[in-house]
């Protein structure tokens, strides 16, 4: 696949003349951002442009994308993916763009993953919002668009969001500077991160709850929480209100790696969500064909039970504590 220089991938945006930007599936912070800054960048030039989302934009992100269109119909767009490191986190929308075939550029920042389309990654970023925010910078210096205050607001929420409101360590000098830049366009950084982490539903607040009462220490600094699809639909919670619940098993005191593995609507399909303070968890993720950073990753098991699928996971985690 191609590999795109940030000025050569801005040149390639320019030349999309019906752009659909694709968000992963179980769309978070990060893809959302990025998709609203690449909808209003095209938007700005006048290019008629849709994004598209294996299922509906979480409540709580619903505002970065307002006045967008959600295309269902892909037959007459050029798609662009957005955070999307392997062709697997297209999920339902992986046969509509042929496992990725279709999809004409991608944007991303995963060390990671399954390159399926020319594009522009850069693994050291924070998030994809950064990519697009590196190739917007150098657009701009070269007068080719303007950082409005909408792509800025846009930008800064999904850098916001992927470094848990500049907290986690995949926050880099470059990244403050980032953020430094578009604050100075006036947005309202504080709103936009109370929007993010702080204006939570009833639902959200539930669920953490429910995963709190399931958290199950390992050893070895090892902290996990189970979830099926059963227990899900039984106190009427979406999978998606469970976005946040591996922020409550990293909370735990004393926990070095963090794990959620979560039933999706596939009966014996579990999501798996891992954090860490230093131990590579895309490592293990990269064992189930997923992908991630350093502290962050994700993958997908199926088992029988949700205790089968922990095990799954905490056996390669184990295994390589153990080298």
């Amino acid at each position: 696949m191609r590999a795109y220089s940030i000025e050569g991938m801005g040149d390639a945006l320019l030349s999309v003349l019906h752009p659909l930007i694709v968000t992963h599936a179980r769309p978070d912070g990060d893809t959302v951002a990025a998709c609203a800054a690449l909808c209003h960048f095209y938007r700005d030039r006048g290019t008629p442009v849709a994004y598209a989302s294996e299922e509906e934009i979480p409540k709580r992100l619903q505002f970065l994308l307002n006045g967008f269109e959600r295309a269902t119909d892909f037959t007459d767009y050029t798609p662009i993916t957005v955070d999307v490191a392997s062709p697997g986190q297209l999920g339902l929308l992986a046969e509509p763009l042929k496992d990725g075939r279709a999809v004409r550029y991608m944007i991303d920042h995963h060390a990671t993953g399954r390159p399926f389309a020319p594009g522009l990654i850069i693994p050291d970023a924070s998030s994809a919002a950064e990519v697009i925010f590196l190739i917007f910078e150098s657009m701009e210096a070269k007068k080719k668009m303007k950082i409005t205050t909408e792509i800025a607001g846009a930008l800064y929420a999904g850098m916001s969001s992927d470094t848990g409101c500049f907290r986690y360590s995949n926050a880099t000098p470059r990244t403050h500077r980032a953020a430094a830049r578009l604050l100075a366009g006036h947005i309202d950084g504080a709103e936009i991160n109370r929007l993010l982490f702080d204006a939570k539903t009833d639902e959200q607040i539930r669920a953490e709850g429910l995963i709190a009462e399931r958290l199950v220490s390992a050893g070895d600094g090892i902290t996990y929480a189970t979830l099926t699809k059963a227990e899900r639909d039984g106190f009427g919670l979406s999978f998606a209100d469970f976005e946040t619940a591996i922020d409550i098993v990293r909370s735990l005191e004393g926990t070095e790696i963090a794990m959620v593995a979560k039933e999706t609507e596939t009966p014996g399909e579990y999501r798996v969500s891992m954090r860490s303070t230093g131990f590579d968890v895309s490592s293990v993720a990269a064992a189930f064909e997923g992908g991630g950073h350093v502290r962050a990753a994700g993958c997908t098991v199926v088992a029988n039970t949700p205790k089968e699928a922990a095990e799954q996971v905490l056996a390669v985690i184990r295994d390589k504590l153990k080298k």
